[in-house]
């Protein structure tokens, strides 16, 4: 697929995205905690705070939160900071002098386990290990993946057994091994997580079996056989038709997709106003191709790609692949799954030359969708998804479309320098999808 040249300039400064745009400038955020640092997974509330997850670029450190407050806002970061000396944890907070940015602006930060909405679940891993940093330290543990006030994974390695995951989440996690039961009977390849390990059973921290050796987004990017990949996607297509045709789950309908761009477009138009009204127009595209139709229905994954896919290690007796990360399990239009599934590998292997066809050149989605169409179910709705008149691809370039729309914002939540001219460049990316 081919992307046009960006129409972004710098960035124009916005009212209330001052705690945003501090927290992008890694240099003053580095002079304000007094080594090198760097933010990323930014979740901001504008005229209020940004919260973020900080990085120690030389890896020295395990990784921690940082949380920028507007005055008005700043009665919930004292509550955070009294219950972590309560717990006789070590937060640092100052005041942003007014030269690095205007608004008597407080800065607040601490290691990953003074999260203060993660405390709960915290508690139980602490059983285990009383000292959390100095268990990653020591490689007792390893952060796989954490999202400030949201969930932590941790890999947890144990002598002559298999290795652990550890999921901490702030909310509870309901009907998670319900649902993982119902998706394995229906023949859905997947990892469930462990009845007993060792640790208190709390809705908030499960256990998870370690699987393979990686997933196919990592595959596909470190030169692997274009054959098997394929072989692999294919497999990943005929186990998302098994997801979208389980039936008897616990889980609620998928957000409505007017309020669900609306939404991101205000967060946008936040952020820079020129960005909100061209990501305005084209939702009015998208949602007007979503609204000619029905569409076909069933249980959806949610957040279905490439990265979704574990590849298990060679000579493992079961399944090639396993699905993961069932966190956004919903029902809504099947078609949203194959529309994730392409942006996400759009987005991680660019087409570019003459002609943007969405099924034809993206490689991975073109042999999920042959594995998807052995099940004999149009994921569309249409009486077939291979019609010669094209009528299969209009859906997933539509659906293509919307996955872009939803994941517009991600550059500036990563705190890309350079966020704003990747955003226009996903604009860009979505025009050409919709010509």
């Amino acid at each position: 697929m081919s992307v046009t040249t960006s129409r972004a300039s710098r960035a124009v400064p916005v009212s209330g995205r001052v705690t945003a745009d501090l927290l992008i400038d890694s240099a003053r955020l580095s002079e304000l905690l007094g080594r090198p640092a760097r933010a990323t997974r930014l979740r901001h509330k504008p005229g209020l705070s940004t919260t973020a997850a900080l990085i120690d670029p030389t890896g020295e450190q395990p990784p921690g939160w940082v949380q920028v407050t507007h005055p008005e806002h700043q009665d919930k970061l004292s509550n955070a900071l009294r219950r972590a000396g309560e717990r006789g944890q070590q937060v640092h907070l100052r005041d942003v002098p007014e030269a690095l940015a205007p608004g008597r602006l407080q800065l607040a930060w601490g290691g990953f386990d003074t999260d203060p909405r993660l405390q709960s679940g915290l508690d139980t891993v602490r059983v285990a290990h009383p000292d959390l940093p100095e268990a990653v330290r020591g490689g007792r543990l390893t952060v796989l993946r954490y999202n400030p006030h949201r969930r932590l994974v941790l890999h947890r390695p144990i002598n002559g057994c298999q290795p652990l995951v550890l999921r901490v989440t702030a909310h509870r996690q309901r009907y998670v091994q319900r649902n993982l039961a119902r998706l394995a009977a229906a023949g859905v390849p997947l990892v469930a997580p462990l009845a007993t390990h060792g640790l208190e059973r709390t809705r908030r921290v499960s256990v998870w079996p370690w699987f393979g050796e990686g997933d196919l987004q990592h595959r596909s990017t470190n030169d692997a056989p274009p054959a098997e990949i394929a072989a692999l996607a294919h497999e990943a297509g005929e186990a998302l038709a098994r997801v979208h045709h389980t039936a008897d789950l616990i889980v609620e309908d998928s957000t409505e997709p007017r309020k669900e761009l609306q939404r991101l477009r205000r967060d946008l138009a936040h952020c820079d106003p020129a960005a909100g009204e061209r990501m305005d127009a084209l939702n009015l595209r998208v949602l007007s191709l979503i609204d000619e139709r029905p569409w076909a229905r069933g249980t959806l994954h949610g957040d279905f790609s490439a990265d979704q896919v574990l590849i298990a290690t060679p000579g493992t007796d079961g399944d090639r692949i396993a699905l993961i990360d069932f966190d956004r399990i919903s029902t809504g239009p099947l078609a949203r799954d194959l529309g994730s599934f392409a942006a996400h590998e759009l987005l991680n292997h660019p087409v570019t030359g003459e002609g943007s066809e969405v099924p034809g050149e993206l490689s991975m989605t073109a042999a999920l969708l042959q594995g998807y169409a052995v099940s004999g179910r149009a994921w569309s709705g249409r009486r077939s998804d291979t019609t010669p008149d094209g009528s299969a691809e209009h859906d997933l370039r539509t659906w293509t479309a919307h996955a872009l729309l939803l994941r517009v914002l991600e550059p500036f939540r990563a705190a890309e320098p350079a966020w704003l001219g990747l955003i226009h460049q996903r604009l860009d990316q979505i025009e050409e999808i919709l010509r």
